[in-house]
């Protein structure tokens, strides 16, 4: 009714894995020529992080340091996640509280989604790429946009897009932040097949603007969408 999103920081999903990064550690070699092409006062820090072709422990603290930075600005990004289908039973299981919820559908041209790709393993990042000299380079983000759409093969079934919202970031302790958006962005509401009518009939009364309104129905051994016979009324 309010018409707000939910853009969501990592740290709040339920798989232990979804924008999971494993992380490479720089060899003493490539720190070497980080080292080469900074300026006088880090060639001179970060010469303490490799002696005799190996890494010291000063090294070893300077690469646990990246990886602190590289996961505190992971942590601040925040998507929004919404699937190309509308008639996956598992999503309606799993997502709309085993369909007494509802689905908005949004209209894809207001919501600049990428699509997540599925892979056997989580995706790895390789310290290297996106560090110089202790600083995030200007091109990491889209290398960390893709690690954060990259997840396991047995979440296929969902056909996932995630939407970035690049200009904001998460303040730290933050887990997720509310985005407003409007009418024109909202195609139609689904009503789940349990959703009991009187939900229906007070989304239908309440709604602040024009919607088609939408029912998942059972078919033989698929979930079919048709039109409600409940419909929003104000104009």
């Amino acid at each position: 009714m309010n018409s707000y999103a939910i853009f969501s920081g990592r740290k709040n999903f339920n798989d232990l894995f979804d924008s999971k990064v494993d992380f490479i550690r720089p060899t003493a070699r490539q720190i070497k020529a980080i080292r080469n092409a900074s300026n006088r006062q880090e060639y001179k820090d970060i010469g303490r992080f490799i002696k005799s072709g190996k890494i010291t422990p000063e090294g070893d603290i300077y690469i646990k340091e990246l990886e602190d930075k590289l996961n505190a600005l992971i942590d601040s990004y925040v998507f929004f996640s919404v699937s190309a289908r509308c008639d996956s039973n598992l999503m309606w299981s799993h997502y709309a509280n085993a369909h007494q919820g509802f689905c908005i559908e949004f209209k894809s041209e207001h919501v600049a989604a990428d699509e997540v790709a599925y892979e056997d393993e989580i995706p790895q990042l390789a310290l290297a790429e996106v560090f110089s000299a202790g600083h995030i380079k200007s091109d990491a983000g889209q290398k960390i946009w893709q690690a954060l759409r990259t997840k396991l093969k047995e979440w296929s079934y969902e056909e996932e897009y995630r939407f970035q919202l690049s200009d904001t970031k998460l303040k730290v302790g933050d887990r997720f932040l509310e985005k407003p958006y409007t009418a024109e962005f909202v195609e139609s509401i689904i009503f789940g097949y349990r959703m009991p009518d009187h939900l229906k009939k007070y989304i239908a009364d309440n709604m602040p603007y024009p919607v088609k309104l939408k029912q998942a129905v059972l078919g033989r051994s698929t979930i079919e969408i048709k039109d409600s016979h409940f419909v929003v009324r104000k104009t």
